[in-house]
């Protein structure tokens, strides 16, 4: 079918059930006491936040690193195509160098990026050890700015020329609206599919490659918030997929013509981003490589909206389900967007 799989890796830490964690704590004179960082044997060692199901791995003792990076090359030459690597803050710089090496001389186009829920900074750390690290940052933007409408579309497109210059041009940033230690989208906007249209569009046509949480597509959403009483309930953002006539075949539909342009246009995978001023409702930007131009548009407000844009832009390529229309002038383009509404228009030849 043309699928590539990647799995979810953890080299930070694993089951206390594993056995090399059991013969640590059977015998204090095992070679596997080395493998983790105790305190004071057998009950006290370092943990993944406390958890004691959850002991860490000492990935600076040499055959602990290297019974993890095997695995990396295992699973590797099984087949899978990559990995998404679960807490890359914890292991140390030094140990993402020799995965860095393993995927390279194992399969040299794996994709490989981080869960780094940090900082820029901290994300770029990785330039060079991995291919790139899920955008966090951006999917807190984009929450401000289409779930709780705290952002206008000035500040979210300031966000993104700043954002984007930080990181260079061959970082992966792959985007994400929800994920499942976090209240579905689709909770947050309490079932506004018009909000998770708009925000979809958005996701698609920025350079990450965008990552669609199970059910997204499909309408699933919770029936709890995630956070009761000052616990986590992390299941409400775990439920089952949707199936058959549970699903809401509108919304992949559209989903479905969001990938498809994706995968027509290149310039929304590879090319530069530019911004366009077309007042604080309004997100507006081109996306470009070479020849090909697109033109992103999206309305913010709740309200019908008809402005200019420079540039005689000839075609309408994607419009959301509300009233979306182009009028072609002397150097300008006028657009009349429904509220809650965007579209994506090109210069592409008939």
């Amino acid at each position: 079918l043309g699928l590539r799989v990647l799995m979810d890796f953890v080299p930070n830490h694993w089951s206390s059930s594993h056995p090399s964690f059991q013969a640590a704590l059977s015998d204090k004179r095992s070679d596997h006491v080395a493998w983790y960082s105790f305190k004071k044997w057998p009950d006290q060692y370092e943990t993944f936040f406390g958890v004691k199901d959850l002991p860490k791995i000492n990935l600076r003792h040499p055959q602990a690193r290297n019974h993890v990076l095997e695995a990396v090359r295992y699973w590797l030459d099984f087949g899978v195509d990559g990995f998404r690597l679960d807490y890359a803050i914890g292991p140390a710089r030094d140990f993402w160098a020799d995965f860095c090496k393993v995927t390279r001389e194992t399969k040299p186009d794996c994709w490989t990026f981080g869960e780094v829920v940090e900082p820029s900074d901290s994300q770029l750390s990785f330039y060079g050890l991995l291919d790139g690290c899920l955008d966090f940052i951006l999917l807190e933007a984009m929450r401000q700015t289409f779930a709780y409408r705290r952002w206008d579309a000035r500040k979210f497109t300031d966000f993104l020329d700043r954002h984007e210059a930080h990181f260079p041009g061959d970082f992966s940033r792959p985007s994400f609206l929800d994920n499942h230690d976090m209240n579905r989208f689709l909770w947050v906007i309490r079932g506004d599919m018009q909000r998770l249209k708009i925000a979809a569009l958005c996701q698609f046509t920025l350079a990450g490659p965008p990552v669609i949480y199970y059910g997204t597509e499909v309408g699933l959403s919770q029936s709890r918030d995630v956070r009761q009483g000052g616990k986590g309930i992390l299941e409400e953002s775990r439920l089952p997929m949707l199936w058959d006539g549970e699903q809401d075949d509108d919304l992949l539909a559209y989903y479905s013509e969001l990938i498809q342009l994706r995968k027509a246009h290149r310039c929304l995978r590879r090319g530069s981003r530019k911004t366009i001023a077309a007042g604080s409702d309004i997100i507006a930007y081109q996306r470009q490589e070479g020849e090909c131009c697109l033109l992103i548009l999206i309305n913010l407000s709740d309200e019908l909206r008809t402005f200019e844009v420079s540039g005689n832009w000839t075609r309408v390529l994607f419009k959301t389900d509300r009233v979306c229309e182009s009028r072609n002038l002397t150097e300008f383009t006028q657009v009349t967007l429904d509220g809650l509404s965007g579209m994506i228009l090109g210069n592409l030849p008939a």
